[in-house]
């Protein structure tokens, strides 16, 4: 989505007024175009809806099927809503927006703890469901959809079961767990702060970076994976062997779990760290063989230890 927000989530300047010895807070809401084409509370749609975008400042995001041939979107809230303070819908073609809030409504802190459950008629496949959040923790359960994209700033993330041609997060701070169901072109996960666990049948490239957390990935198949991370371990479980493989670790222990007789050649480099192996492996220069050594796997840690293990 991306879209001309500028700014998603409530930001607090602080202003100092030293002669009363007191201070001011000023919060800034978020604005969006066509505004005016909005409508605020909750609605069942029953067009036909085929990309999903959501802004959403704090707070939750579920997203699910339901027996129903409507769209519904409800909000829940600790706190009454002022109509401006609701949620904000406008099916734009086959585009459900959904946004936060108003456009250009303050949040002083009393829109309360607003919780946003999305349903769609079961079977449908959305071309695009896209989130944007500041913070805000939410669930994708069992949605398929050709690409899924996640941009939050501070939030745990649950995608359960999904199949997607394409998934992208994007997050400063928070955990994602997410199991992908069937073929997968690509998988890319970009955390600061968080643990990242990624199950997948089919996938192609899986990219992932943290700079702080661990990384998790099992995959029954995929072509290929990079990873890079300055601090926090990196843990892989295939059920063949990707093309390649490429791990870049500041600090932080590789642990990579292969089947039987795998055909790999590994260039690893480390500065501080044990090699262990269950795989038999040929030592040629700088190089670790096994097999046929056909699929490359590329190690760089400075500190960790790196192990190879056998799925039996």
């Amino acid at each position: 989505m991306k879209t001309v927000k500028m700014i998603t989530a409530a930001v607090t300047a602080m202003v100092m007024l030293g002669s009363l010895g007191s201070c001011m807070a000023i919060s800034v809401g978020n604005t969006y175009p066509n505004a005016d084409k909005y409508t605020a509370g909750g609605r069942d749609f029953s067009e036909k809806v085929s990309s999903i975008e959501i802004d959403w400042a704090s707070g939750s995001v579920d997203v699910e099927y339901q027996d129903s041939a409507k769209v519904s979107v409800t909000e829940t809230s600790d706190k009454e809503l002022k109509e401006s303070q609701q949620v904000h819908t406008w099916l734009d073609g086959d585009t459900l927006r959904i946004q936060f809030c108003e456009s250009g409504a303050v949040n002083t802190g009393d829109f309360g703890d607003k919780k946003l459950s999305v349903k769609i008629p079961k079977g449908t496949s959305l071309n695009t469901l896209d989130l944007d959040g500041s913070s805000c923790e939410y669930t994708f359960d069992g949605i398929t959809a050709d690409i899924i994209d996640v941009d939050v700033s501070s939030g745990d993330g649950h995608v359960k079961e999904c199949t997607a041609k394409s998934f992208e997060a994007d997050t400063s701070s928070g955990d994602l767990e997410m199991s992908l169901k069937g073929s997968c072109d690509s998988i890319s996960t970009d955390c600061s702060s968080g643990c990242v666990t990624i199950t997948a049948e089919n996938a192609g490239t899986i990219d992932c970076d943290s700079s702080s957390g661990k990384i998790n990935v099992t995959a029954s198949e995929a072509k290929s994976f990079k990873s890079s991370t300055s601090s926090g371990a990196v843990t892989t479980v295939w059920g063949t062997v990707p093309e390649s493989i490429n791990i870049d670790t500041a600090s932080g222990d590789v642990s990579i779990t292969l089947p039987e007789k795998a055909d790999f050649t590994a260039d690893i480099d480390t500065a501080s760290g044990d090699l262990d192996s269950s795989i038999a492996l040929k030592k040629e220069g700088d190089n670790y063989i096994s097999g046929s050594g056909k699929n490359k796997i590329e190690i760089d840690t400075s500190s960790g230890d790196i192990t190879f293990r056998t799925a039996s």
